[in-house]
């Protein structure tokens, strides 16, 4: 694929992850959200409707999850889960996408630059910064096919048959809730195209377009026949990348590294005289525009269809990692400012290792602060999600993590953000011979951890599902949203409601309703902590987990 030994070098970076997990922990730790809460178990249930149909749906909420409500399963690369485990597919799925963006963004580099070197490093950057989110959305290889599609556009030669079935191919791969951005590379490549070829523009849309219809109209029907529980998202700006940087999350600071490499970019675009670049400048506005005017423009549009009600415009954003890396490849076209653009190539590639290894480094950091003294650790979390000045916090957390009297024993290589512990299929399997048929509620535990070995659940983590099970659930847990509210803990489940989680206050005085949790079909509760109430048999206890019977 690659004829230049060197870029061998930038391509295997991009698995520096893998390499330096392996290293530290001896196995692959992968991000918990998304990565481990959500997709596997989802996938899991992909490649059981593939054999089975809609029962294997069944699983979800007691019954009320349809098959429909997932566009993924028309994705082609989703057909993998046919031929690999489980496990395999999640890596050979990331590799795939991985090597697509890099390769992609290689060739449309070297187009433009004309430098085989750097365009190895922009590849690296864009499939890292692609893959590597604070806020993760569906999975979609649009943006990984969108520096090719946008290679193809800007070509000076009529597109063949082949082409436009990469466009269809592409659409199909897409999520159109969280990639519907890429849209503007069309009119965009129109604009920056040297001869106008209008034909290639207009065809390659529509099939293009056509395969994110398909993709996305199984989901659109199902929206328009039943009420959902996403017409209650709120959308603000913590649904924005940018301001999901905390010292709350760790992980996220990292990130930092990344939006300073954009600063420089569109510093650098801002006062270069090349044309293209104003263009694409013109574009990166609009897109600032949409995303500050996103809740009017959602309210907006509901009045006319109230299926977009809950659409958020402010996924817009995921266009910005291709518009920054095509700045970036004008940039270097250029030549101009060379000794900015040194900066600006040992910035990226400090910014690629530094994501690449961020969230590693974001579990030695937070096994360090479990290895604090229990009053110590509660004592640093506090001052995390404090409403101090940034700088008061670090200052203040520094004192106490320097202190070597602040400290149990210290493991930091220990772990078990990694699929087989995460999954506990050990303790599970002595629970599903119990549990049988039946359906369980988790509580201080995933519940999506019961999915995973084959066990019938009434809660987990969910995209979308009818409102009128959110209503039903919501018994479950409205006493205990009453005390969260009563102590200034946001209710996520009202305003969002994704988790449908058994929300606690506090684990010694539970206000759960069990008799609403057999109302909606479940039988047992595995519990991450002891219960001692009345309504409550336990029947099992492995590892740190519980097994209950609900009277």
């Amino acid at each position: 694929m690659f004829k230049n030994k060197e870029i061998y070098l930038f391509y295997l970076l991009l698995f520096l992850s893998y390499f330096f997990s392996l290293a530290l922990f001896n196995k692959i730790v992968l991000p918990t959200y998304e990565h481990l809460k959500y997709w596997p178990v989802h996938y899991k249930v992909f490649a059981d409707f593939y054999r089975e149909g809609q029962t294997a749906f069944d699983i979800f909420l007691g019954g009320s999850i349809k098959w429909h409500y997932h566009s993924q399963l028309f994705q082609p690369i989703t057909l993998l889960t046919l031929l690999f485990d489980l496990e395999i597919f999640l890596y050979v799925f990331d590799f795939l996408e991985k090597t697509l963006a890099f390769y992609f963004c290689y060739i449309l580099s070297k187009k433009i630059c004309k430098n085989k070197k750097i365009s190895s490093l922009i590849g690296l950057f864009y499939a890292t910064i692609i893959h590597i989110k604070i806020v993760y959305i569906m999975p979609g290889s649009a943006f990984c096919f969108a520096p090719y599609l946008f290679y193809l556009l800007i070509k000076d030669k009529p597109l063949s048959i082949k082409h436009y079935i990469i466009f269809f191919i592409a659409g199909l791969s897409s999520s159109p809730i969280g990639e519907f951005g890429i849209l503007l590379i069309f009119p965009l490549a129109f604009l920056l195209q040297e001869k106008k070829d209008i034909k290639n523009i207009v065809v390659s849309f529509f099939l293009f377009f056509l395969g994110m219809l398909v993709i996305v109209s199984p989901l659109v029907f199902s929206i328009i026949g039943e009420e959902m529980h996403r017409v209650d998202h709120s959308i603000s700006v913590e649904n924005i990348e940018l301001f999901n940087i905390s010292l709350a999350n760790v992980f996220s600071l990292f990130h930092s590294f990344k939006y300073f490499v954009y600063l420089m970019v569109i510093l650098l675009g801002c006062v270069s005289s090349n044309k293209k670049i104003k263009i694409i400048n013109f574009f990166l506005v609009f897109i600032f525009i949409v995303i500050l005017i996103a809740v009017p423009l959602r309210d907006i549009i509901a009045l006319v269809s109230s299926v977009l009600k809950s659409f958020n415009f402010q996924r817009i954003e995921n266009i910005i990692p291709f518009l920054i890396v095509l700045i970036t490849m004008y940039l270097f076209k250029d030549k101009k400012n060379s000794s900015y653009l040194k900066t600006l190539s040992i910035a990226i590639f400090i910014t690629s290792i530094i994501l690449q290894i961020s969230f590693q480094l974001s579990v030695l950091v937070g096994n360090l602060k479990k290895s604090l003294l229990t009053e110590k650790n509660y004592l640093v979390t506090n001052i995390m999600y404090s409403k101090e000045k940034n700088i008061s916090k670090i200052t203040s957390i520094l004192n106490i993590i320097l202190n070597k009297k602040n400290y149990g024993s210290i493991n930091l290589f220990d772990t078990k953000r990694n699929f087989k512990d995460y999954y506990r299929f050990t303790d599970y399997l002595k629970y599903k011979k119990i549990i049988g048929e039946s359906r369980v509620g988790s509580i201080g535990i995933d519940p999506m951890i019961a999915v995973m070995n084959d066990i019938k659940i009434i809660d987990g983590y969910h995209q979308i599902y009818p409102k009128s099970y959110k209503i039903k659930f919501r018994e479950i847990i409205s006493k205990e949203l009453e005390l969260l509210k009563k102590n200034n803990i946001n209710n996520i489940f009202d305003v969002w409601g994704n988790q449908v989680y058994i929300y606690y206050y506090d684990s010694e005085d539970l206000k759960v309703n069990f008799d609403q949790m057999k109302k909606l079909g479940a039988k047992y509760l595995i519990s991450s902590f002891e219960i001692n109430k009345e309504e409550l048999i336990l029947k099992l206890s492995s590892g740190d987990t519980y097994l209950y019977f609900i009277k």
